[in-house]
């Protein structure tokens, strides 16, 4: 399949991107279908017996061990982190 200018023209208008000059419109045909064909020859490739991945890597992930490294909120109270009073009233 193909690109053609109408069909460039409609994907344009649903994208809401303006329409580009002559010049450019020729390169964004040209680049709509060499994308177009590499979808079509990786469309050709059989990869019925080929596993899916969850992860290209078979490596573990590596964890490290939870540990306070510094203190956030030095003021507490029952609990409760003690925080400055930020709003301001009018008198």
């Amino acid at each position: 399949m193909a690109v053609n200018r109408e069909t460039l023209e409609r994907v344009l208008q649903l994208a809401k991107l303006p329409k580009p000059e002559k010049a450019q419109e020729s390169q964004l045909l040209e680049q709509f279908n060499t994308i177009l064909t590499l979808i079509h020859r990786l469309d050709q490739v059989n990869t019925r017996t080929i596993q899916p991945l969850s992860h290209p890597f078979d490596d573990a992930q590596p964890l490290r061990e939870d540990r306070v490294t510094e203190s956030n909120a030095p003021h507490t109270k029952a609990g409760l982190y003690l925080v400055p009073k930020v709003i301001e009233t009018e008198e």
